[in-house]
């Protein structure tokens, strides 16, 4: 069965003017889903993880909010494998233009709002949070 079309989000890239096509209805609230969300370095992966994720507990030092830690932020960037991309996910990562690579959305830090691109990594399926698949064994 073929999917619809119009249940596909469109973003088009003010620098180049093409349509960047992704399989999802609209762009994802994190909040509402209880989840952050990390850009790869070319912008074209999304990791996408739970907030309650005893794996992502871990870094959070429990003084205020992922945001204004940025030793926290740090420290969870270097514990993370490889995007598959190749590239490194970062916080201040934007989403990217499939076609020019301009930026077409923000960062997590000063967006909530995510895509998913083909290649994402998405750790919090259903009942499951496997986080812990993607760091590193330090």
């Amino acid at each position: 069965m073929e999917k619809d079309p119009r249940q596909n989000l469109i973003i088009r890239c003010q620098a180049c003017g093409k349509d960047n096509l992704f399989d999802q209805p609209y762009a994802y609230h994190a909040g509402f889903s209880d989840v952050g969300f990390l850009y790869s370095d070319s912008g074209h992966c999304t990791l996408v993880w739970s907030w309650f994720d005893p794996a992502f507990k871990r870094f959070l030092n429990g003084e205020g909010p992922l945001a204004d830690d940025i030793q926290a932020r740090n420290q969870f960037e270097k514990s993370l494998r490889a995007a598959p991309d190749g590239g490194r996910w970062r916080f201040n990562n934007p989403a990217r233009c499939l076609f020019c690579s301009a930026q077409i959305a923000g960062p997590m830090l000063s967006q909530i709002y995510f895509l998913v691109y083909p290649d994402s990594i998405i750790t919090n399926d259903g009942d499951q949070l496997d986080l812990n698949a993607q760091l590193l064994k330090l």
